[in-house]
């Protein structure tokens, strides 16, 4: 796609003055100059501001009271494109926009406004033919959707706060959002990933998708079938305690089997009932089973329990043991501190003189070195013995 910008236009609040129009030459590197404070900066942002963007950051004060409308021409496939937005006011931005196409487009002396911030940028999205399919379909967020015009943006601009920021190379990539959405989309506008490839992407997403509504539905209906089954069985256990069936293993019987011996059941009426005192007796020999079964449960829970409160208390104390152990360690190192003394030019406070008796030193050292040392040894074997 060919995209030049042919004319900058400012249209003044004064409809006496007629549009200020800024030429620029296409297929040219164009160089603006000229005194400080005088709008240079100003051009980028009144560009970006007529592209549809979001937001208006164009200077306030002398630039935003003196136009009442901001536009730019552009060319594109051989044909000239008037895009022209009104000035916000004390507002972020507005949606007020004017659109004009045509071979040699018309300046107007006042734009009104023919459409909106929305149409302007899906006709540019189609202007530059971009795929109207998801970079990552599975995320909701609009920064990792479909590459729209606006991202192109990031390729467009280098405004001072970005060549003076070392960090950053990229318009607008100084926030989070519009760094992923740029790392999303960057293989796409280098050609590395083409439509076909998004096409299967979101087709393999898809089907993703799908897949695993389908897993978790299947995963429900077993959990709803482990509960029919055990129902079932406790239903025939009823029957077979009121002596509606005879049977003397219902965990051998399938659920098929299961299933058509209680549509048979259903059919019968309560004079087929035949209690017999060995159901009964088998009832409550299950019954017995299950509550000492039960009781055995509740009394290995409860040691677990009380297992379990134990060793937290120990580890606390042990957390408060070694605390303990590494301040009577530090108390200890008076051994070192006396021994540090030789090396530094100053009073012993054992013996009282500058020029110390490093034999004597010495010997003290050792004397002392051997009774921390045990203590150091005798606590950390109590730490052990406590922890085992």
């Amino acid at each position: 796609m060919d995209f030049q910008i042919k004319k900058l236009i400012l249209w003044s609040r004064e409809p006496q003055f007629k549009p200020k129009e800024i030429e620029f030459k296409t297929n040219s590197v164009n160089i603006i100059t000229g005194a400080s404070r005088t709008g240079k900066s100003a051009i980028i942002p009144i560009i970006d501001y007529c592209l549809a963007s979001d937001s208006c950051y164009i200077p306030v004060k002398t630039i935003r009271n003196a136009c009442s409308w901001f536009g730019i021409v552009i060319e594109v496939n051989q044909k000239q494109v008037l895009l022209a937005r009104q000035e916000p006011g004390l507002q972020k931005s507005t949606d007020n926009m004017y659109i004009a196409s045509g071979i040699e487009v018309e300046i107007p002396d006042i734009p009104i406004k023919n459409t909106n911030r929305d149409s302007v940028k899906k006709f540019l999205d189609e202007l530059s033919s971009l795929t109207f399919l998801d970079i990552d379909d599975e995320n909701s967020s609009n920064y990792l959707g479909r590459p729209s015009f606006r991202d192109l943006m990031a390729f467009c601009f280098q405004p001072q706060n970005i060549v003076a920021n070392a960090n950053t190379l990229f318009y607008k990539a100084d926030t989070t959002e519009h760094r992923t959405k740029l790392i999303n989309i960057f293989p796409y506008i280098l050609g590395a990933v083409t439509p076909d490839i998004l096409a299967k992407r979101q087709e393999i997403n898809n089907l993703t998708r799908v897949l695993k509504r389908k897993e978790k539905e299947l995963l429900k209906l077993k959990e709803v079938s482990e509960k029919w089954k055990t129902e079932v069985n406790g239903w025939l256990a009823i029957a077979q305690e009121f002596g509606l069936i005879k049977l003397d293993a219902l965990n051998d019987l399938s659920f098929e089997e299961q299933i058509e011996m209680l549509t048979l059941i259903s059919e019968k009426r309560a004079s087929d009932s035949s209690i017999l005192n060995k159901n009964i007796e088998a009832s409550s020999q299950e019954i017995v089973a299950l509550r000492k079964e039960e009781s055995e449960l509740s009394l290995k829970l409860s040691s677990l329990k009380n297992r379990y409160t134990e060793m937290r208390q120990l580890m606390n104390s042990l957390d408060g043991y070694r605390e303990s152990l590494t301040i009577q360690v530090e108390r200890l190192n008076i051994s070192k501190w006396l021994k540090s003394l030789t090396e530094d030019n100053e009073t012993c406070p054992i013996f009282g003189t500058k020029n110390h008796p490093k034999e004597q030193i010495d010997k003290f050292y050792t004397n002392l070195i051997k009774p921390e040392f045990r203590k150091c040894i005798r606590s950390m074997q109590d730490a052990k013995a406590m922890a085992t």
